[in-house]
């Protein structure tokens, strides 16, 4: 756990960030550059909890991540090959640290409905807020739980509590197209459950990059086929919008350009 340490504790400062050494989750300062103008603001990111990583992605892909970071976040490249500090067998030693401070599916499962249940509960509060007619959603535990688990990489500015349009994509792409990219539902289940090693076929015409985490072991069968219902009403509601129908209340982008989901669905 050295190198997992805080700098003053002589470490590359993981748990700074991620909430100390049981890695909770924690919020960090990070700048943003506004891509039109160049103009610089600060933010509090809510780096994520990663005592439960283990379950929820393979070593390979935690290694992709703390080899070449995360653009465009707080999670800068530790490993050689992405311009880090770190050698391989260091990253190894990462790895190997957030094994040994993994809680168990029970425990992941138990602390992600409660949160779930939290979600939920504030986003009611926040919805009667809102006046008669104002044309938002209903709050869902698919809702919450999207929220949760999938928000941070396809929903733009849910890190640092600006959330834009839900699942226009951002670190991931947008899911849009999920309908049409999972005609049958059981696929779709089975995708979020389980997810699909890189280079692999999914879906219609999709073909994996290895980024997408899988979540049968930290979220019930329920659960994801919460989200999976939510994912696909958000999709349904994009193709009614260009069949004439309801509009939603801020148009999603880039709903003609989207392409099949990567990561954290």
């Amino acid at each position: 756990g050295a190198l997992f340490a805080t700098t003053a504790d002589g470490g590359f400062n993981c748990a700074g960030c991620h909430g100390g050494m049981d890695a909770l989750g924690a919020e960090v300062e990070y700048t943003l550059t506004d891509p039109v103008t160049g103009d610089l603001r600060q933010v509090e990111w809510q780096a994520p909890a990663l005592n439960d990583i283990t379950l929820r992605m393979s070593d390979d892909q935690i290694r992709q991540v703390l080899v070449y970071g995360r653009p465009f976040s707080p999670m800068p490249a530790w490993g050689l090959e992405g311009g880090g500090p770190l050698n391989e067998q260091q990253i190894d030693n990462l790895i190997l640290y957030l094994h040994r401070i993994a809680v168990t599916p029970e425990d992941a499962q138990e602390q992600r409905t409660e949160e779930a249940k939290a979600e939920l509960d504030r986003l009611k509060a926040e919805a009667k807020k809102e006046p008669p007619g104002a044309g938002g959603e209903e709050p869902s535990m698919g809702m919450a739980l999207f929220n949760l688990n999938c928000a941070r990489c396809h929903t733009l500015g849910w890190s640092y509590d600006e959330p834009q349009v839900a699942g226009g994509g951002a670190f991931g792409p947008s899911l849009y197209n999920s309908v049409n990219q999972f005609p049958a539902v059981e696929d779709h289940v089975e995708f979020v459950a389980d997810g699909v090693e890189e280079g692999e076929a999914y879906g219609l015409n999709g073909q994996a990059t290895g980024r997408m985490p899988y979540f049968g072991q930290v979220l019930s069968p329920e659960q994801i086929q919460a989200i999976v219902d939510y994912e696909r009403s958000l999709a349904e509601r994009v193709n009614r919008e260009a069949a004439g129908g309801d509009k939603p209340a801020t148009p999603p982008p880039n709903v003609t350009t989207t392409t099949a989901p990567s990561a954290g669905a």
